[in-house]
């Protein structure tokens, strides 16, 4: 439970009218803010308790002396900066959706100024809070059924949509690079490669882009990322020296264990053994990770701390400083296509890990 707060939603498009329907079960929807109208219009014909609560002006929000105390920002990436900033100089809690910002300066100047006024600032980085990467968490953590990690590939590929204030890296690739760098579980990246290109012609960013992380275990991770694939595809598998877990979020039973591994022979070095067992699909209890990430958020804002969602508390945690890696991380790796796929040395000042 998570004491009652008034909260803004800053931009009620896509995910926007979610965050307004789920602060509205619990009446903490205080204000929504939209310079379209007409998107405000339709928030109040399909939730009639947000009438009259509506903007089309931010500062109706970030006034020093309203009663909100946080805001929940789901504007266009490029905005991120200054709304956020905004909000923090009005003494606001927020929750801002992925990514932080285009630029690895500004958030670190962002995550600095929320500590200086002792705020949360929270990213919106979802999938830390779906049950079904908390499953997949949980076993690369039992190191008897999955053993060590070895590497992670991950797709997140779709017919559109093709956006025109980012790239495919800042749209689609923050969400497998937060859900990689929970899964590694405290692990530094210190490499970051990168090759992409616009294929669409009419296209203004990349489009299409293929990553591969190098971590300071010596586990690798893989990322496909692209607007013009006809397959819709959300897939992650984790290869373990026992086993190997695939979450695909398109799946009814989105977690499949595959009992099968690859190993040098103890008794000759020069063979690989092979094993295969059962391919196992558990059972994983559903629940709405947008909501699990609000009640999270509201939570460390009532100082009741991080994993009020019921989320494990490290992946809840994770969050508190992956918002920013992830940036650095993806500013890294446009600087790595700049240069012909050039790997980038995180652990330097060009990295900017």
């Amino acid at each position: 439970m998570t004491d009652l707060l008034n909260v803004a939603v800053i931009g009620t498009g896509y995910w926007g009218k979610h965050y307004v329907r789920i602060l509205n079960t619990t009446n903490q929807c205080a204000l929504a803010v939209d310079a379209n109208q007409a998107a405000l219009s339709k928030i109040e014909q399909n939730c009639p308790a947000m009438e009259g609560k509506t903007s089309t002006t931010l500062e109706d929000a970030i006034q020093i002396d309203n009663n909100i105390q946080a805001l929940i920002v789901v504007t266009p990436a490029a905005t991120h900066y200054q709304v956020v900033k905004a909000a923090l100089l009005s003494g606001k809690h927020v929750l801002v959706e992925k990514p932080l910002t285009l630029n690895s300066n500004h958030a670190t100047e962002l995550i600095r100024l929320a500590q200086e006024k002792n705020l949360q600032l929270m990213v919106g980085h979802t999938f830390l809070f779906n049950s079904s990467v908390w499953h997949l968490d949980t076993i690369l953590r039992d190191r008897v059924l999955f053993g060590d990690l070895r590497y992670i590939s991950a797709r997140r590929t779709n017919l559109g949509p093709v956006r025109n204030d980012c790239s495919v890296l800042w749209d689609l690739a923050p969400h497998d690079i937060s859900i990689i760098l929970a899964l590694n579980h405290g692990s530094k990246p210190i490499q970051i490669s990168c090759t992409g290109q616009s294929v669409l012609s009419n296209s203004i960013h990349i489009d299409v882009a293929f990553l591969t992380i190098t971590f300071d275990n010596n586990t690798i991770a893989h990322i496909h990322v692209s607007w013009c694939d006809p397959h819709k595809v959300r897939e992650i598998t984790a290869i373990g020296s026992k086993m190997k877990v695939t979450f695909n979020d398109m799946d009814d039973h989105p977690i499949t264990c595959f009992h099968q591994a690859a190993n040098v022979d103890p008794q000759n070095q020069e063979r690989n053994i092979f094993s295969d067992g059962d391919v196992v699909k558990p059972v994983v209890a559903a629940s709405e990770p947008l909501n699990n990430q609000v009640v999270d958020f509201l939570g460390r804002c009532s100082g009741h701390g991080a994993g009020s969602s019921g989320a494990p508390k490290h992946m809840s945690s994770v969050n508190e400083t992956i918002g920013s890696t992830v940036v650095q991380l993806l500013a890294a790796a446009e600087k790595s296509v700049e240069n012909g796929g050039t790997p980038v040395d995180l652990l330097s000042n060009q990295g900017g890990v």
